[in-house]
């Protein structure tokens, strides 16, 4: 124990999977605290840990650990935490903790409305944890499967508030357009919007009515990535959707995918921001 503590004092990284202690689960939580606990000072780059959801007491352990981590200054951070076949993810890249949240697991998504037993409500439990734990994040990365769980997370409880939240990239599936406005109107100060969009053969027509706040006091960069397969009247409704709505909106930027065709006739969108200007990269 106390050679194989000593060795990761010394680098700038910290990678760790629980299967290493042999199922010694007290073993692997003290070698995990007294690491935290250990010199403060030393600048940790990166922080990874993989283990089981019934090798921490609680959700107050792994609570416990991102606050440790946050008030170091961790660069990345990565949870991957197993629990039954669902799988919760935490990744902090870059310097300012940015956040790429996935609850996904091999049957879809992790949440079911319509459960309401305890393995149903550990995992909303956890959710909540998670969210009430990033909340203050400036950049964040959120994946398909991550924005279908807090949108459904979303009709049972109330969203925290992304106050600090400058930085997004997003990636949905294009039957899942409806998620945008809802997790959006959590980010009331966002500046900069990247969107990928993955391909969904399942036929489902764009309904973007409502307009978060975001649209009108702060966000000025939009980018759209959309691939190949995506149809171009969905193009069309998501650069008018910006376009019309986006107050102080200074660059649009769309992928080589949306096509010339659909460029020249997004251009000619009227634009609600006057200093809007659309460009192709």
């Amino acid at each position: 124990m106390e050679k194989r503590f000593g060795k990761e004092k010394q680098v700038p990284v910290f990678d760790l999977d629980s299967v290493q202690f042999d199922n010694d689960v007290s073993s692997f939580m003290e070698f995990v605290d007294r690491f935290l606990e250990s010199d403060k000072k030393l600048a940790l780059d990166r922080f990874k840990l993989m283990c089981s959801y019934e090798d921490l007491d609680d959700d107050s352990v792994l609570k416990s650990w991102i606050d440790a981590l946050v008030r170091r200054r961790v660069r990345h951070l990565d949870f991957q935490v197993n629990s039954d076949d669902n799988e919760l993810v935490c990744i902090a890249p870059y310097a300012s903790v940015n956040i790429d949240v996935n609850f996904e697991g091999k049957d879809g998504y992790a949440l079911d409305l319509d459960d309401d037993d305890d393995d149903s409500n550990s995992k909303r439990t956890m959710i909540r944890n998670i969210l009430t734990r990033i909340f203050t994040v400036s950049r964040m990365e959120i994946s398909s499967v991550t924005l279908q769980v807090i949108n459904d997370y979303s009709k049972l409880e109330m969203l925290p508030q992304f106050s600090n939240l400058s930085w997004l990239y997003a990636s949905f599936l294009e039957s899942f357009w409806e998620l945008l406005p809802t997790f959006l109107g959590c980010c009331p100060n966002l500046h900069t919007l990247i969107l990928g969009f993955e391909f969904d053969k399942e036929e489902c027509p764009i309904k973007l009515s409502s307009v978060p706040p975001c649209f009108v006091s702060s966000l000025k960069y939009v980018e759209l990535a959309t691939q190949g397969t995506t149809r171009p009247s969905s193009q069309m409704k998501l650069a008018i959707y910006f376009l019309r709505n986006c107050a102080a909106l200074k660059k649009l930027t769309l992928s080589g995918s949306f096509g010339y065709d659909i460029i020249k006739k997004i251009k000619k969108i009227p634009r609600r921001s006057r200093r809007c200007i659309i460009v192709t990269g």
